[in-house]
């Protein structure tokens, strides 16, 4: 049955191909295209609940007692803040490079129990050292800081400004003896593998069961695949997320067709049940 429904749809292709494959058709393709695309949960940005982000973190640590979250990329906190609100035994630890952000970040959550948060004005990364993180020079602080100069300028198409920021690894920072990172959530503009890699010892431990990053033109900048990820991350199953939180997973085999397109989205990489 499987392999006669294979031969339907490629015959259906094939038609598809000989009856629209022509240039009067090109814009009416190019819309089924972009509407395909924000069916697979790609480019929904408008809204929380077209990312999806917020719902599928309220549902996944719902029935979490005493979440331990690492938010890497805090900007303002309002992520940090979001789960505080909504679980208030979780524990977090976030990481936001930029002063001007930082000093936002701690007068937003200013109210916050402090035994259940930790903040830290740095920029996390592969290695120890000191990196420019590079910003609108008309809004310093924005949510698009970046340790990629081009991120600003060719894909923002603003003037740079440029602050010498410190940069540290996850696995100097946390603590290895931590029982486990029920999520990682990283927004790093681009820079999401490079924090990956700088929690290596953590990864290999099976000390994190979740992470959360994006994935989108900035990657372009940063010369990231998502075969990178794959091969990087290769005890996660990963998943995109759809509005409303919901989640699927891709495809279990890497595929540069459906797997490399650079435009916003949020994944989910779950740990592997065996390594549990």
């Amino acid at each position: 049955m499987k392999k006669i429904y294979m031969l339907n749809k490629e015959k259906i292709y094939m038609i598809y191909a000989n009856l629209f494959a022509k240039k009067t058709f090109v814009k009416w393709n190019l819309f089924l295209f972009n509407l395909s695309l924000r069916g697979l949960g790609i480019l929904n940005w408008r809204t929380d609940y077209l990312s999806g982000e917020k719902d599928w973190i309220r549902n996944y640590l719902q029935n979490i007692k005493n979440p331990f979250i690492i938010d890497v990329g805090a900007h303002v906190g309002d992520y940090s803040k979001f789960i505080l609100e909504n679980f208030r035994t979780a524990k977090i630890i976030a990481f936001e490079p930029h002063p001007n952000t930082y000093k936002k970040l701690q007068l937003n959550l200013i109210d916050v129990n402090l035994e259940n948060f930790q903040s830290y004005n740095i920029a996390i990364g592969k290695e120890e050292t000191t990196m420019y993180l590079y910003d609108h020079e008309q809004y310093d602080g924005s949510q698009h800081a970046t340790l990629y100069e081009e991120v600003i300028t060719n894909i923002h198409k603003s003037k740079a400004i440029a602050t010498k920021v410190k940069v540290t690894t996850l696995d100097n920072i946390i603590d290895l003896q931590i029982p486990i990172i029920h999520l990682l959530k990283i927004d790093t503009e681009g820079h999401e593998l490079e924090v990956l890699k700088g929690a290596e010892e953590l990864l290999q431990k099976h000390k994190v069961l979740s992470i959360l990053f994006e994935f989108n033109s900035m990657n372009t900048i940063s010369k990231t695949m998502f075969k990178d990820f794959y091969n990087y991350l290769k005890d996660y199953d990963f998943f995109r997320i759809l509005p409303g939180g919901e989640i699927y997973r891709v495809s279990c085999k890497y595929n540069p067709l459906i797997d490399e397109i650079y435009a916003y989205q949020n994944f989910v990489a779950l740990l592997k049940r065996e390594f549990k």
